[in-house]
């Protein structure tokens, strides 16, 4: 039998970034706090991460699924030259959970859509993971960064997940001194999670 080396690259890349967020989940559960490295991040290191993490997750999608993930490169072209810090294993542990809900609760034959902008009159950098399929209400957000917390669908829609998904993803973010936003469906079915730096 062959072996695809793509997908073992990616095998080893998810086994060894658990076993890091599993130390960090550790630490959280234990309630101390985490300090990450944070180092400055640029255009091109975050552009380069998520068409990697993209491509690694559309290898581990059902092909029957018929999803396609899009990095939108000049979406980030405002953040040419700018900088923000972030410790690079929590960023990316941030950025593949994002990517891995989308995947799961996601419509078959869509698109999820990766975006990059500066918020409106601020200098806080937004990375965008946008999908259409699970509505999320202005009530539920809350709930989805709760630790244990799954919704009714997606208990119907994945056997596995503990719910502790999103809320690692809201504590890492704030240990780097951002924040998880979580958009509610709009008018055209879109949900958007956003990474604030």
């Amino acid at each position: 039998a062959s072996v695809d080396v793509q997908q073992l690259r990616t095998f080893v890349r998810h086994v060894l970034q658990f076993s890091e967020s599993l130390n960090h989940f550790i630490s959280l559960s234990k309630g101390e706090p985490i300090r990450p490295h944070l180092e400055p991040l640029h255009h091109d290191y975050v552009v380069a991460t998520l068409k990697r993490l993209a491509a690694e997750e559309g290898l581990v999608v059902r092909e029957d699924r018929k999803l396609k993930f899009d990095v939108d490169e000049a979406s980030f072209e405002p953040l040419r030259g700018k900088t923000f810090f972030a410790a690079t294993d929590l960023l990316e542990h941030c950025l593949f959970n994002l990517l891995d809900n989308a995947a799961k609760y996601s419509s078959s034959n869509t698109e999820i859509k990766i975006r990059g902008r500066l918020q409106e009159g601020s200098r806080t950098l937004l990375l965008a993971v946008i999908n259409k399929g699970h509505r999320i209400d202005s009530a539920s957000k809350k709930l989805l960064i709760e630790r244990g917390y799954r919704g009714d669908r997606a208990l119907r829609t994945t056997a596995g997940g503990r719910g502790i998904g999103l809320w690692i993803v809201d504590q890492f973010m704030t240990a780097m001194g951002g924040a998880l936003n979580i958009i509610p469906t709009d008018g055209r079915g879109l949900n958007e999670f956003q990474l604030a730096f």
